[in-house]
């Protein structure tokens, strides 16, 4: 007989269980909780405890936080020059890291970066095929309901008449 009653709890890495990480992705990853750690935490923290006006004012923290987040070359222009396998992977990593840090600033780095990543033709086009995935998604789940319900009906019906199921 086995016992687990001394089985020690595994610790993982940061990486938890993705043991498939690339150097390069591991050395992102890496970095990226760093500056989760040493720069967006303490900024969070700071910027939580200001008013909405001293948040947005000329010597904000959050101007300094974005101008290292820059740096860090890792927002949205930089993530488009991927090939979109790599853009998949890192993609994943990038909002991992950056959400372990402080959820809010990472979505507000790549919100005000946005603009210089994508021209008003390329934001249209990806409406558009976002869009199209969208209305894809909906067809497949509605025939799927569609189907579903028409054996649900069948079952009631042979329930109720007494009928044995096909």
């Amino acid at each position: 007989m086995i016992s687990i009653q001394n089985v020690d709890i595994p610790e993982l890495a940061i990486s938890g269980l993705d043991g498939d990480l690339t150097p390069e992705e591991r050395n992102i990853q890496e970095t990226l909780r760093d500056f989760a750690l040493q720069v967006m935490r303490p900024t969070g923290a700071q910027l939580d405890r200001l008013t909405a006006e001293a948040v947005i004012a000329p010597v904000s923290p959050l101007w300094g936080y974005l101008d290292q987040f820059e740096s860090l070359g890792l927002g949205p222009a930089d993530m488009a020059s991927l090939p979109p396998e790599q853009l998949k992977r890192t993609f994943s990593i990038v909002f991992e890291e950056l959400g372990y840090g402080d959820c809010g600033l990472a979505v507000g780095a790549f919100v005000t970066k946005m603009a210089g990543a994508q021209s008003v033709r390329d934001i249209r086009t990806m409406y558009q095929e976002c869009g199209q995935h969208q209305l894809d998604f909906l067809r497949r789940d509605t025939e799927r309901l569609f189907r579903h319900g028409e054996r649900v009906i069948a079952a009631t019906s042979n329930l109720i008449s007494g009928r044995t199921p096909n």
